[in-house]
């Protein structure tokens, strides 16, 4: 997923390239990209998530409590789901990339609230760059007592969830 966002947000950004670059300073432009069309993260994965650079340089990703039932939208004989994170910084004026990060979380899916997170990422967010927050979901299935990973497409979300840039 960090590849395929990487070749993409490049390509973005050649594509959409502004002589004054005033949308670089605006991380708008690319929150809610979906690499996956078939399957919209923000429809799947109904959480907030929220993303701060902290003064020890380091990154805070806060994901609010939720209930897998309520908050993720999953097939069928859905035993758990792998919410799998990764966070990048980059320079878009340069387009460098500098760091990046991944980590993920099981979900058992049921109607247990999963507690707030909170996680210390550690990258530094200098000026002038920024950092992006991308999450995919994997679906594990148990159907007829056998377990697999769900292969459909529809059910492959992929996504930016949050950006920041650090001016």
């Amino acid at each position: 997923t960090q590849r395929r966002f990487r070749t993409a947000f490049y390509q973005y950004l050649k594509a959409i390239a502004d002589v004054n670059n005033r949308i670089l300073t605006d991380p708008g432009f690319i929150n809610g990209f979906e690499f996956n069309t078939e399957s919209i993260l923000a429809y799947r994965f109904r959480v907030p998530v929220h993303m701060e650079s902290l003064d020890n340089d380091k990154i805070l990703l806060q994901i609010p409590s939720f209930r897998p039932t309520q908050s993720v939208t999953a097939p069928a004989y859905t035993e758990s789901v792998i919410l799998r994170i990764g966070v990048a910084t980059c320079s878009p004026e340069n387009q460098d990339h500098q760091n990046s990060y991944s980590t993920e979380m099981i979900l058992p899916y049921n109607n247990i609230t999963i507690p707030a997170q909170e996680l210390v990422i550690p990258l530094q967010l200098l000026p002038g760059t920024m950092a992006l927050v991308s999450g995919s979901l994997q679906y594990r299935i148990n159907k007829e007592n056998k377990t697999k990973m769900n292969t459909d497409k529809r059910w492959q979300p992929a996504g930016i969830m949050v950006v920041i840039f650090k001016s």
